[in-house]
């Protein structure tokens, strides 16, 4: 038995943990998971936030790119009875804040794109970080209950 008691107080001094008792390690282990797991929840939550806020920027300047489009054609309609020359001239006009809709609306869906893909290369970040912890919690354990 002394000789067990003197291993047993060598490992002591190697390894700190030894004292500590295995409940209170894993509630330690357990606080750090739930704490990461809150990270990720407010890291989701602010990604979505910005994500949703990307969308309302987007809607209100297709709203804008609309009402600068209706305005437009009213005022084709209205040049149409001026001249022709000048329906010409605004119809070109119109084309071209299509052709910039198009762009910006390819632009905004890039950016959408690349916010979810960060989204999605961070939660899986998180996931490892987390499947990290769970093995070095089992580590732990098996060290620990040997």
């Amino acid at each position: 038995m002394d000789g067990l008691q003197a291993t047993v107080q060598t490992i002591s001094r190697w390894n700190p943990l030894v004292l500590v008792p295995v409940p209170v390690l894993v509630l330690v282990l357990v606080l750090v998971l739930v704490l990461v797991l809150v990270l990720v929840l407010v890291l989701v939550l602010v990604l979505v936030l910005v994500l949703v806020l990307v969308l309302v920027l987007v809607l209100v300047l297709v709203l804008v790119l609309v009402l600068v489009l209706v305005l437009v054609l009213v005022l084709v309609l209205v040049l149409v009875l001026v001249l022709v020359l000048v329906l010409v001239l605004v119809l070109v006009l119109v084309l071209v804040l299509v052709l910039v809709l198009v762009l910006v609306l390819v632009l905004v869906l890039v950016l959408v794109l690349v916010l979810v893909l960060v989204l999605v290369l961070v939660l899986v970040l998180v996931l490892v970080l987390v499947l990290v912890l769970v093995l070095v919690l089992v580590l732990v354990l098996v060290l620990v209950l040997d």
